[in-house]
């Protein structure tokens, strides 16, 4: 016997970022027949107006267990930059260890993360070339499974801005007219 069952989400519960997971049970004579699993992410978007930046300040990283930030590329965006930093007077050995693009497969990054202890207050990792329009995730993490780290993530879209919009024609040669301009207003 088939059926189909149709799941709505409310938008308006989902407002504020993060991973959400829904379970749909199926009963049969009172049994539970099958569980559907539903997950919901729910990303940190990034406008003109905040310049393309957003800070989560008075984040704690607990034991292995990693705090998954999910990021929303902005249209035109073609550089993201992640800097993590240990909070003012405090001591941490948080880093990123993982990076996702939108399709699931892993950024290769190498560790950089944070060591309080040997003077490494700042870490930073930019991804360019790989950047590609969708929902990315940046997972933090402790060094130690039996260790909470404070930390603080600032996350930062770049683009190439060019004037006029679109480029005709393209010259190498100082000695010929302009025909167009591109300027650079924002290098990672």
């Amino acid at each position: 016997q088939t059926a189909r069952v149709y799941v709505e989400y409310d938008a308006d519960q989902l407002t504020k970022p993060g991973l959400y997971v829904g379970v749909v049970e199926a009963l049969r004579d009172g049994q539970v027949a099958f569980r559907l699993l539903n997950t919901i992410i729910v990303p940190t978007r990034f406008t003109p107006e905040e310049n393309f930046t957003h800070t989560f300040v008075d984040q704690t990283v607990t034991n292995w267990k990693p705090q998954r930030h999910f990021l929303a590329v902005p249209p035109g965006a073609s550089a993201m930059r992640l800097t993590l930093t240990a909070p003012e007077g405090k001591t941490s050995k948080a880093g990123i260890q993982r990076i996702f693009d939108p399709n699931g497969s892993r950024l290769r990054i190498r560790s950089n993360g944070l060591d309080t202890d040997a003077g490494k207050r700042k870490a930073v990792w930019s991804v360019t070339d790989e950047l590609v329009p969708g929902v990315w995730e940046a997972d933090v993490v402790s060094n130690r499974p039996d260790k909470a780290w404070p930390y603080e993530l600032a996350v930062r879209f770049f683009g190439l801005h060019a004037d006029p919009e679109e480029i005709a024609e393209w010259s190498a040669s100082s000695s010929e007219a302009q025909i167009g301009r591109a300027s650079c207003r924002e290098r990672v």
